[in-house]
């Protein structure tokens, strides 16, 4: 995130991490909000186009549509913006990719994980830089990374990566999940 490695068009589009977030309440903005008698289920985006806070293409309450072309919009994924309510008071929104890079930033800089992991540093800022490069990218685990406390955590941060990178929904790409047995005996 520090060196924006990460594929902006991608994430804009195919993640919810444009989405924005109400910073009085921490809860994702909604129609509801901005609209009297809105939808609990059309979130919104800033559009830097519009320089205004829009509906989420994708958003359940839009319809039946499938559609996540963002269809001229162009939208935010760092920053503060101001919001009318619906009441008409004004509130903060930022972004989830914003409270994810602040949080990042703050608690996970490679010198912090490579205390928490006896990684290198150098080792994990390489190793970022070459999956950031890379044409496709999947990550191959076996049952085990499943069967440890707070395992979900570590398939969210793979998850996380590959969406930051693109790698979610091509060729090549994705997180794999399988065993091998090994078998004594057999002859090949």
């Amino acid at each position: 995130l520090t060196e924006n490695l990460y594929k902006q068009a991608y994430v804009q589009e195919q993640t919810d991490l444009p989405l924005l977030v109400r910073e009085d309440n921490a809860r994702f903005l909604r129609r509801e909000d901005v609209k009297r008698g809105g939808e609990d289920n059309v979130f919104y985006l800033w559009d830097r186009a519009k320089n205004k806070a829009v509906p989420a293409p994708g958003s359940e309450g839009l319809g039946r549509s499938t559609k996540l072309a963002l269809a001229g919009l162009d939208p935010a994924l760092e920053g503060r913006f101001e919001v009318v309510l619906a009441d008409g008071r004004t509130i903060w929104v930022t972004t989830v990719f914003e409270l994810l890079r602040r949080r990042i930033l703050a608690d996970y800089s490679p010198a912090q994980v490579a205390a928490i992991t006896g990684v290198g540093a150098e080792a994990i800022v390489s190793l970022a830089r070459e999956f950031a490069a890379a044409r496709s990218v999947s990550i191959f685990g076996s049952w085990g990374i499943m069967k440890h406390h707070h395992s979900d955590l570590f398939q969210r941060g793979m998850l996380l990566l590959l969406a930051l990178t693109g790698n979610v929904g091509k060729r090549g790409a994705g997180l794999k999940i399988g065993a091998w047995y090994m078998m004594s005996g057999l002859e090949e």
